[in-house]
């Protein structure tokens, strides 16, 4: 499983698409640049989809920072966390309908999001799994800057 969460990230990053996790996104053009950029010094659009499970994300990070600073998360329940963040970004690639050029940005955000989160699922390291909560935070972070959470654009 990790080989093929390491693979999947690996796609997104050099190719701007996962062909085998969402094959409606191949026809866009790939951000060669892997930098994120504004839509001509605006947010990018985004689709209830992408909202919804992207405030879910944070949502489930955010209801369990207290036992994550505290040290009380186990290893099965850093993985429980890791299952349902992979369910989200597996729904945003399944039905996320965004234009080419901010689904090309998404990708970017996403590719580092599913590396951290493979920490949560493959590794049994605490101190790992802490660190890739503080980096997906970092990539919601990310997101909301470069993209327009609140809006039906």
């Amino acid at each position: 499983m990790l080989f093929l969460n390491v693979l999947v990230a690996i796609l997104i990053s050099q190719f701007g698409f996962a062909e085998s996790e969402h094959h409606h996104h191949a026809h866009h053009p790939k951000n060669t640049s892997n930098k994120l950029k504004l839509n001509h010094g605006e947010k990018w659009s985004t689709d209830q989809t992408l909202r919804t499970n992207m405030s879910a994300i944070h949502d489930q990070i955010k209801g369990k920072l207290k036992e994550i600073h505290s040290n009380r998360m186990t290893v099965d329940q850093y993985k429980e966390l890791g299952k349902k963040i992979k369910s989200n970004t597996d729904d945003i690639f399944k039905n996320c309908k965004l234009k080419p050029d901010a689904d090309a940005q998404l990708h970017i955000v996403l590719s580092d999001m599913l590396s951290a989160n493979s920490k949560l699922l493959e590794n049994n390291d605490i101190k790992e799994k802490r660190q890739a909560i503080d980096q997906i935070l970092a990539n919601y972070k990310t997101y909301t800057k470069y993209f327009d959470h609140k809006s039906d654009k």
